[in-house]
């Protein structure tokens, strides 16, 4: 099957591949091509633009005055910290908010500031800013409040606060509204009127933005480079894009995390049981940021901001284990509501199986999980998904994104509906009376068939290159390495990898949950890994041909610089799925009997189809013992009692004739009706023909074998009368070539009807004598019999039968052998 057929079936798509760009990339950048393939891929088809992305440098970042109002917050703050007034840090729950609020709170304390920070409560609070909040604030003697991812969409706290007397500046990255606040300087680069050429930064990387500006205005970087940690915490937390400046931040801040390790983090990486020297991006996002998130998620951020501004490892350690704890009954709270989710979408299906977005509401659901819940369906449904929570008559939560639809936007159509909403493209939160939920999900359904309407299925994997074993080597690696960090907006490289073979595979790690494996493919052997393979590879069968999605590293985990694939997804190469049966194209393969043994360890009934009596032995005296394996002789159909029901019917020799082999599965099919598809698994190869051609010419008589037989029968019989038993016996000791009774039989008959033998008396037969040694008349003659015209034809039958088997593609033989079973 063409590669393009199987990449659709299984929603894989190859990114488009242009050839003369990729060679110019490559060799202008020196790399291998696959690499070069990954850079026009994530955007980048030039030279000058390549150099670029694999040395990203901190010079290269943008001038944060570049910034809308950025002048106007660094003045405003420089007042505040030359007259000693009281200023506030007012942030946001998810480790993108807790990262800023820490970054800008620690700047501001190390030049000496009067500063405080405010985080409210997921629960209790809600998201952004909130006048109770600001007015106890101001009770406490504030009198500059700066927002921290958060405050975009606050015009009412934001003029509440100011007829307190209560300046605010706004930092913050989210989608800003139509109209702004009246608030003493708005950093966003969202902002239309902002021309800041990078608009996809952080909360914490604006953060970062507006103390680098403080820096340059006082003359020095004033420690600036040492918060680049927590910007990359941040950034990668929030799935930021990794591209551009935030590229740059990253790559920075996971240098500074290697070279020294702030206690709060180093404490939170020894209660997630990381010990590797260096993190990477991999390690930020599903390691420390749901143990910080999971603060927020569940109750007070200020204890994750805390544990991130602790200067002893002793103080930060039971911070660290209490985050860890939290975030396993946060992963219990998710996986209870995940569920509950699961049943409420089955059935909303039920009511619409046309549905383009997926609304969900539920009483007694936690709010603080549901966005993690929301993603994990809208990777599921590959459909937007939004879940509330239901309480007092309010729904509030989060909603996830999928195939590029615009969460925000839709939001934005539908916001007479809402109370409150605030996001992104991707993930947006909301506020919704009760009663207009229904009226809000037909807004964002109708929204959504408009948008997806005429659209192809996204694929659920953009591959980067299609990539063979000789692609594979030490240089390739290296140069992958250099397009890190990897993240959303530049992913990891996933390679797709076709007609490989799965050697071996064992149950490794923790619970046995992962896959140790071993493919190969043009001779060439290497070690791979699946993560979680025990699940995702579940029907992963050896001396199967596969197509692999798989990245590529070198296996650092035991210390060595060897090749390693990491195999994401898998799928037969080899298989046809259908109704009433599944072929398994194995054609070729070698190792017939381990592979025999790989199907018998299933512990599923397999009945195995052989020719010859010696390979039924051979077989037997292996696997006789096995009580769900049962042979067929020739396509025989075994007696019921013991063929039973198999699951896999194996066709181990290349079938002799097609007639046998249609009623054995019509047989099978007609005896599985109901139950599980039968596996037809095809195990022959070309050898298995000449074996075939051997056999038949020790069974059915040929022109060559008749002329041999003839001319010994005249040696033996020496022109006297001798009887059939004595003609075949004297045969088979004397013949020179290997035969069978049959063969002989038929030999003689054949002669018998060209009246080259005829019968004498008392039961024997004489032989005619030939009078020359030229044999043309007799082969004319048993040419032109009735029986030898039915042996031709049957050879001309069989060998095109056969031929057809071991040349046709497995679609075509699937189908022949469909056209006999029932339901045809």
């Amino acid at each position: 099957m063409a590669a393009t057929g199987q990449l659709h079936k299984h929603h894989w798509r190859l990114y488009p591949q242009q050839k003369k760009i990729m060679e110019q990339l490559a060799w202008g950048l020196d790399i291998p091509g696959p690499v070069a393939q990954v850079l026009m891929n994530r955007g980048i088809n030039t030279v000058e633009d390549g150099k670029r992305f694999l040395n990203p440098c901190l010079s290269r970042l943008y001038s944060p005055f570049s910034m809308k109002d950025m002048d106007r917050a660094v003045l405003r703050i420089q007042q505040a910290l030359n007259k000693g007034e009281r200023i506030a840090v007012y942030g946001d729950y998810d480790v993108d908010g807790v990262t800023a609020t820490a970054l800008l709170y620690d700047f501001l304390k190390g030049l000496q500031g009067d500063v405080v920070s405010y985080i409210p409560h997921r629960l209790h609070e809600g998201y952004g800013l909130n006048l109770p909040a600001l007015k106890g604030l101001q009770e406490q003697g504030v009198s500059l409040v700066i927002t921290v991812d958060c405050g975009i969409s606050s015009r009412e706290e934001i003029a509440g606060a100011k007829a307190w007397m209560v300046d605010v500046i706004v930092t913050d990255h989210h989608h800003p509204p139509a109209c702004l606040p009246d608030a003493a300087a708005v950093v966003n680069p969202l902002r239309p009127d902002c021309v800041y050429p990078f608009k996809q930064l952080s909360g914490v990387g604006i953060a970062f933005k507006l103390i680098q500006g403080l820096g340059e205005q006082a003359g020095a970087d004033a420690g600036i480079w040492d918060y680049l940690d927590l910007v990359a915490l941040g950034t990668i937390a929030d799935v930021c894009p990794l591209v551009e400046e935030n590229r740059i931040l990253v790559t920075y801040g996971l240098e500074t995390m290697e070279r020294t390790l702030r206690p709060g983090i180093q404490a939170l990486c020894q209660a997630a049981g990381l010990s590797r020297p260096t993190l990477n991006t991999d390690d930020v996002a599903y390691l420390l940021s749901p143990r910080l998130n999971a603060a927020g998620r569940l109750g007070d951020a200020d204890i994750a901001l805390n544990l991130l501004l602790m200067k002893n490892l002793e103080e930060a350690r039971p911070v660290a284990m209490h985050l860890h704890q939290e975030n396993s009954r946060r992963q219990k709270l998710e996986a209870d509501i995940l569920a509950e989710a699961h049943t409420l979408a089955e059935y909303s299906f039920g009511e619409d199986p046309e549905r383009k977005f997926l609304l969900l509401a539920r009483e007694g659901w936690h709010q603080g999980v549901l966005g993690i819940v929301a993603s994990r369906m809208a990777e599921k449904y590959r459909l937007p998904v939004m879940l509330l929570a239901l309480q007092e008559g309010l729904g509030r939560g989060s909603g996830r994104s999928a195939g590029g639809f615009s969460l925000i936007e839709a939001l934005e159509n539908c916001q007479d509906l809402l109370s409150g909403f605030g996001g992104h493209d991707a993930a947006a939160g909301v506020t919704v009376e009760a009663g207009a939920i229904p009226a809000l999900a037909a807004c964002l359904e109708r929204q959504a068939r408009l948008y997806f309407a005429g659209q192809e299925p996204q694929p659920d994997l953009l591959l980067d290159a299609l990539i063979e074993p000789e692609d594979l080597n030490p240089v390739l690696v290296q140069c992958l390495d250099m397009l890190e960090p990897f993240g959303y907006g530049n992913p990891r490289p996933f390679f797709l990898g076709t007609n490989w073979s799965l050697e071996h595979k064992k149950e490794v790690g923790k619970g046995k949950k992962h896959l140790q494996l071993q493919v190969k493919k043009n001779g060439k052997l290497f070690r791979g890994i699946c993560f979680n393979g025990k699940t995702r590879l579940e029907e992963a069968d050896l001396l199967r041909e596969m197509d692999l999605v798989f990245s590529v590293s070198f296996d650092r985990w035991r210390g060595s610089d060897a090749l390693q694939l990491e195999i994401h997804q898998s799928a037969y190469r080899d298989e046809f799925p259908g109704k009433p049966f599944t072929l398994v194209d194995r054609r070729g393969v070698k190792a017939k009997k381990r592979y025999l043994e790989s199907l018998l360890e299933k512990n599923e009934a397999v009945l195995v189809v052989v020719n010859t009596h010696k390979r039924l032995k051979q077989l037997q005296d292996q696997f006789g013992g096995r009580a769900n394996i049962v042979f067929s002789h020739q396509g025989e159909v075994p007696a019921q009692r013991a063929l039973g029901d198999p699951a896999h019917l194996v066709f181990y020799d290349l079938p002799l004739g097609e007639n046998k082999l249609l009623r054995l599965v019509d047989h099978l099919v007609r005896l599985a009706a109901g139950t599980e598809t039968t596996r037809i698994h095809l195990l022959y190869h070309e050898q298995d023909y000449q074996d075939n051609l051997k056999l038949f010419a020790a069974t059915l008589p040929s022109l060559a074998s008749i002329e041999q037989v003839f001319h010994l029968l005249q040696e033996i019989t020496a022109g006297q009368p001798t009887s059939w038993p004595g003609l075949t016996r004297h045969l088979s000791q004397r013949l020179p070539f290997a035969h069978t009774s049959h063969l002989l039989e038929s030999c003689l008959s054949l002669l018998k009807q060209a009246d080259y033998i005829t019968p004498d008396h008392d039961g024997l037969y004489r032989l005619q004598p030939q009078e020359t040694a030229d044999y043309c008349l007799l082969l004319k003659d048993v040419a032109g019999t009735e029986d030898f015209l039915q042996v031709k034809k049957q050879w001309q039958q069989s060998i095109a039968w056969q031929r057809h088997l071991l040349e046709a593609p497995g679609e075509e033989i699937a189908a022949r052998l469909a056209g006999s079973s029932p339901g045809r």
